[in-house]
């Protein structure tokens, strides 16, 4: 998995390809970031249906929250 990121102030949205191919995958991301109540809201797309039930989503999830916790630092993710 490697990603490209495009950062707002209020939002973090990373693509996500396929380390082998460099394809594109999907999306995830942090938006609606409130850096007064340190929180935003996470998504993942996942569309390519070859890559599904890998773990990726797990992957991606667990780097994308360390990245808004420990980058960012948010203290709450919805």
């Amino acid at each position: 998995m490697a990603a490209g990121s495009l950062s707002g102030k209020n939002s973090v949205e990373l693509g996500v390809c396929c380390a082998k191919t460099d394809k594109l995958i999907g999306y995830a991301g942090i938006v609606s970031i409130n850096q007064l109540n340190r929180k935003g809201e996470y998504f993942i797309l996942i569309g390519e249906l070859e890559y599904w039930g890998r773990g990726l989503g797990t992957q991606i999830t667990g780097a994308t929250t360390d990245y808004a916790f420990n980058s960012l630092g948010l203290h709450r993710i919805e």
